[in-house]
């Protein structure tokens, strides 16, 4: 009893060892046609449901360690002027929130401290932070700490980090743009790039998860059963291994 009392199972139990391996979590349409987050290893295999609510979930981040998943859960219900933000510890499970006064609309990406102590929420008209506890506490930042955080929460590439995936100066696509300000053409109808482990990037093609190395080595689409329909909004942890 006292080892049944101490377990904690998670949808992810004995999947994806996170912290660990590297995986994926994305957003889809499950079986019963809600918006909830899946993960999968990332180099293929299986996608599972993580979460299963009646409302919306998106804009999903792994943090630095990847035992952590910041996203925003949205209902119809929800009152225009707010958005609620979630960090999930992903070995247990449990849930944090805390709402940021924003609309749903002005938020369009989360990110992390490099330390993973504190989420940041980066919208239309603001940057806000948190630091992980119960609830979250969103605080706007504004002058050079807001530039910080903002930059904190974009997909950095490499290591050391020396580009970002963005989207084209011209044209559509998307690109990766070296910290000099030399533009790399990825696709002219890749969208949702993502830093893949330390020597990749990551993005939708037509529906489907590529991931291109930054240097020399082929462009692969790792092979995955159970994909949900409308797979979008990827974000990777490499694992503590990464290759």
């Amino acid at each position: 009893m006292a080892l049944l009392t101490g377990c904690v199972v998670t949808p992810l139990s004995n999947r994806i060892e996170v912290g660990y391996e590297a995986f994926v979590v994305v957003v889809g349409e499950g079986a019963d046609g809600n918006t909830d987050l899946f993960a999968a290893p990332a180099e293929g295999g299986v996608f599972r449901q993580l979460t299963y609510t009646r409302v919306a979930e998106d804009l999903p981040r792994l943090g630095p360690t990847g035992t952590r998943l910041a996203f925003i859960r949205r209902s119809a219900a929800a009152d225009a002027a707010t958005t609620t933000a979630i960090v999930m510890q992903l070995k247990t499970g449990i849930e944090t929130e805390g709402v940021i006064p924003t609309p749903p609309a002005g938020i369009h990406r989360l990110g992390w401290s490099a330390d993973g102590d504190t989420a940041v929420a980066v919208g239309a008209e603001g940057v806000w932070i948190a630091a992980v506890a119960s609830p979250l506490v969103w605080t706007a930042v504004s002058g050079s700490d807001r530039d910080r955080w903002e930059a904190a929460a974009r997909e950095r590439l490499g290591n050391p980090e020396f580009a970002t995936v963005t989207g084209c100066r011209s044209g559509s696509g998307l690109c990766v743009m070296s910290d000099g300000g030399d533009e790399t053409r990825l696709s002219d109808s890749a969208t949702e790039g993502c830093r893949w482990g330390p020597s990749a990037v990551g993005y939708l093609q037509n529906g489907i998860i590529e991931v291109r190395p930054l240097g020399v080595g082929r462009l692969r689409q790792p092979t995955w059963t159970s994909i949900p329909a409308d797979l979008r909004r990827p974000t990777h942890h490499p694992g503590s291994n990464p290759r």
